[in-house]
């Protein structure tokens, strides 16, 4: 039995999408779309519709890269702290979902960070609460374009104090619904889908039912 439980979480750590089921869910094909290319990209932005599971799917992958690797420090960014701070309950419920085996069970919990027994971390803050001294390993911030406070574009904020991190080997993940043309999301989305910065897009349209993977179209188009 324990051979069998060893042989699991191998192919969990290599396969999202397996790991999923243990959380019961089961990855449409644009979940799968993304997942991969949070893997692959260094800087990836995704435009999305509303109520389209991407948060659910963001909160899912902080959990299996905390779980699975070594040295993991996920950062996770939202627009305000109620959000920031459901965020970890949100994981802390997953983690009663999964088998003991997979080491989920946490040795500190507070409302914007949970500690596995490996030593990683998610924690959870608003974008407000962005330090310049947070080196993460995965950064995701959540609903970009409505990181917004009294007029200023605190998303253009974090970008900027997270990108040195990301730069050291770190990955930066930035999803959002659109809210306006003048923002720091829809700008770096526009370029990236255009190939003029160093973000690979994606879009999902319809929730979901048709992906376009900008950097894939401009391939096949050379």
């Amino acid at each position: 039995m324990m051979k069998n439980w060893r042989n699991e979480i191998s192919s969990c750590r290599q396969d999202f999408g397996r790991f999923a089921t243990h959380l019961e869910r089961t990855l449409y094909d644009h979940q799968r779309a993304a997942t991969e290319q949070f893997e692959k990209s260094q800087f990836f932005v995704l435009k999305k519709p509303r109520q389209s599971g991407a948060t659910v799917l963001e909160i899912m992958y902080a959990l299996w890269k905390a779980l699975f690797n070594t040295h993991e420090e996920v950062l996770f960014v939202s627009p305000n702290s109620f959000i920031a701070a459901g965020i970890i309950a949100r994981i802390q419920a997953l983690c009663m979902c999964l088998p003991k085996q997979f080491g989920a069970e946490a040795t500190k919990l507070t409302k914007n960070q949970i500690i596995f027994p490996s030593g990683n971390t998610v924690t959870s803050v608003s974008a407000a609460k962005v330090e310049g001294l947070q080196t993460p390993t995965v950064a995701i911030m959540d609903e970009a374009a409505f990181m917004q406070d009294h007029g200023m574009d605190l998303a253009k904020k974090v970008y900027r104090l997270l990108r040195p991190a990301v730069l050291l080997g770190g990955k930066l993940i930035v999803t959002s619904t659109k809210n306006t043309t003048e923002d720091f999301f829809w700008k770096k989305f526009c370029n990236a889908k255009a190939g003029r910065n160093e973000f690979d897009a994606m879009e999902w349209l319809f929730n979901g039912m048709v992906v376009i993977n900008y950097k894939e179209e401009r391939c096949k188009s050379q």
